[in-house]
């Protein structure tokens, strides 16, 4: 309570009140956006905990991931009630100014935010299982390198969605070309009537005179006007014009050396 004798008397002020009005608004704000949080979350959500540091007493990093057979609470820990099943544990030396432990930390919370890799973190049983589903995290994300970007040169999001969703088609079809060794046989016939005969083999002797020549004149006749007509183009131009000087004057420089240290003595092999 603080007195405050004016003009008009004794006047009270009682800052303790005031400051108990302000602690109870804060307090009642913190509340409001943790339901806020809390109303985002589906039932059975539960929660993951990353601690960081820095040691003086080590020299390489320590960290440790722990998977609770059940969740459960641990207050002041989180800024939800919610119940704790993954703990994540980072200690760097304090000397080593490439580990930034903070980045990490953020780091392995996008991971745990990410559904794909939490729900392989439920059922992960090895380390090499854990790091793999890190490599599919970072095959799927879109890294930015550091610096001032404009959004203007950022591709849209659904773009990027297209990209990814293009990237897991076609991941999707090498895993069904590998295992489509052991399929029946009426995929494999299905499969030869789509590719036609096997080509014979260009070192195997044929029963008729010059038969390798013949058929390589036959395999090679569909594309053989195709050969002219691509080199007719300025790139193909420009290519062939660079290669010639380039081959040239490597012949006139060392032509030109020689026939000095020879006094002009150069046969034919030269």
């Amino acid at each position: 309570v603080l007195d405050m004798n004016g003009a008009h008397g004794g006047l009270k002020r009682n800052s303790t009140q005031g400051s108990f009005k302000r602690n109870e608004s804060f307090d009642s704000m913190v509340k409001a956006r943790k339901q806020d949080i809390l109303s985002c979350m589906e039932d059975g959500t539960e929660g993951a905990i990353v601690l960081v540091g820095t040691l003086d007493d080590i020299d390489k990093p320590i960290v440790a991931f722990v998977r609770l057979a059940e969740a459960i609470v641990m207050p002041n820990t989180i800024e939800v009630s919610l119940p704790v099943r993954f703990i994540f544990i980072l200690l760097t030396p304090s000397d080593n100014m490439n580990m930034d432990h903070h980045e990490i930390g953020r780091s392995f919370c996008t991971l745990m935010s990410n559904p794909a890799f939490h729900n392989v973190a439920y059922r992960v049983e090895e380390k090499q299982e854990l790091l793999h589903a890190i490599n599919e995290f970072l095959d799927d994300s879109v890294v930015l390198p550091p610096g001032d970007w404009d959004r203007k040169h950022i591709l849209p999001i659904n773009e990027i969605m297209e990209m990814r969703q293009r990237r897991k088609a076609r991941k999707g079809q090498n895993d069904g070309d590998g295992g489509g060794d052991g399929g029946g046989p009426g995929d494999d016939g299905g499969d030869d009537k789509d590719k036609g005969p096997p080509k014979r083999n260009p070192m195997q002797r044929t029963s008729v005179p010059f038969g390798g020549l013949i058929d390589d004149i036959k395999n090679r006749y569909p594309q053989f006007l195709s050969d002219f007509k691509d080199g007719l183009n300025s790139q193909c131009l420009a290519a062939t014009i660079f290669i010639y000087f380039a081959a040239l004057s490597g012949a006139i420089a060392f032509g030109g050396i020689m026939g000095t240290k020879t006094e002009n003595d150069i046969g034919i092999s030269e």
